[in-house]
């Protein structure tokens, strides 16, 4: 089986399939990964139900918001009477961001990517960490 295509003929194929693991397909495959609860198809599948069940992030307005940090991607979508914060980490350090919402003062945060976290009071300025490459 090549990652799923079995009757593809190798010579058609851009490049040679990846059969070490742990990136072979015996390993990485859409079974597996099915049955991972902390796999890549899993969270994929998480991100996309929680787009669908919050129109804001495609509809609506968008606003960006001020970073000192050049790396860092702030903005706001609205949309419905709801409001999304979505942040953005393009490098590879990790320094603490500052973000003014003072706009948004009395307002509640809640972290849409783990919804069990508590949520946090829309202070100003907005003091955050983000991992490399990471978002929020």
């Amino acid at each position: 089986m090549r990652g799923g295509f079995p009757s593809a003929p190798a010579e058609s194929l851009h490049a040679p399939v990846i059969q070490a693991e742990p990136f072979g397909p015996a390993h990485l495959n859409v079974q597996a990964q099915a049955a991972d609860p902390g796999s890549l198809l899993n969270w994929t599948r998480a991100l996309l139900r929680l787009r669908q069940q919050r129109p804001a992030f495609a509809q609506g307005t968008l606003r960006l918001l001020h970073s000192a940090h050049p790396a860092l991607v702030a903005y706001v979508r609205d949309y419905a009477g709801e409001t999304l914060v979505l942040l953005h980490h393009l490098s590879s350090d990790k320094p603490a961001f500052n973000l003014d919402l003072s706009s948004y003062a009395g307002r509640s945060l809640i972290d849409l990517l783990h919804p069990e976290a508590p949520a946090r009071p829309a202070a100003n300025p907005w003091r955050l960490n983000l991992d490399a490459y990471g978002f929020a």
